[in-house]
């Protein structure tokens, strides 16, 4: 889809393949392609465990945080969202 996109808005949207190897050319048929790759019937497990797995960390324990804390680093922050929308906030006392 990237490739075909190419960053520019378009209404081709290609055949997909079924695992039978024929074409899925309707909406409809692509959605169940979609569905069986991203939703199957029989998902497999997982292991838990990977012979890979690096040794487990150690544990830590964290200072608390407190409710004053908090309103402090706030304050020295801005007070809108990030991005365009600029939405704001106001800090409660």
């Amino acid at each position: 889809m990237a490739a075909t996109r190419k960053g520019r808005p378009t209404r081709l949207f290609p055949p997909l393949q079924r695992e039978d190897g024929t074409q899925a050319d309707t909406p409809e048929t692509k959605a169940q392609v979609f569905q069986a790759k991203f939703f199957p019937s029989a998902p497999q497990a997982v292991p838990t465990h990977h012979p890979s797995d690096p040794p487990p960390s150690e544990t830590h324990t964290w200072t608390p945080i407190t409710p004053n804390e908090v309103t402090a680093a706030l304050r020295t922050a801005a007070h809108t969202a990030p991005g365009p929308s600029g939405v704001g906030y106001k800090l409660l006392k």
